[in-house]
């Protein structure tokens, strides 16, 4: 998620170097991602992309408060 948390964590993780993507439900936050310094938006409801993405993370930083589906980007 890109709120409060989110933000912290995409600012933390680009500063220290980290290629950076944030998973989000719609598109909407792209831009905003972006400027954070994000590499990436993958749509979680957009099945195509988030198939394209399984095995890409090493490190997934869960900043969302309801338990999340992480079966289409995992093994």
């Amino acid at each position: 998620g890109l709120g409060g948390l989110g933000h912290l964590a995409v600012k933390f993780a680009v500063a220290h170097g980290a290629d950076t993507s944030v998973i989000s439900r719609s598109p909407d936050k792209a831009e905003h991602a972006r400027r954070l310094g994000a590499h990436a938006l993958l749509v979680s409801t957009a099945p195509k992309q988030m198939a394209e993405a399984r095995d890409r993370f090493d490190v997934v930083g869960d900043t969302i408060s309801a338990p999340p589906d992480l079966g289409p980007v995992t093994v």
